[in-house]
């Protein structure tokens, strides 16, 4: 959405935001938050306890993060086999 508007990481594009979840929930539809970075706690924090009850996130950090500790593991085995 950030992009979209032409305005990256600024509160414009959060106050939007806050906007579209509490018109949906007064509505009485659930409102998703769509690939909120996964670690941003304070982030998924704000918006459930606006009332948003879907939460979706990219795979891709997931498998970065798992890919960088199996690749430590490796070169601690390895180092410990020398």
């Amino acid at each position: 959405m950030a992009q979209s508007m032409g305005f990256p990481g600024q509160s414009v594009v959060d106050e939007a935001c806050d906007r579209v979840v509490e018109a949906t929930i007064r509505a009485g539809k659930i409102a998703a938050i769509a690939h909120p970075p996964y670690n941003a706690i304070d982030t998924m924090s704000h918006y459930y306890d606006m009332g948003a009850r879907m939460m979706s996130t990219s795979l891709v950090p997931f498998i970065k993060n798992g890919m960088a500790k199996w690749v430590e593991n490796i070169k601690g085995l390895a180092a410990e086999n020398r």
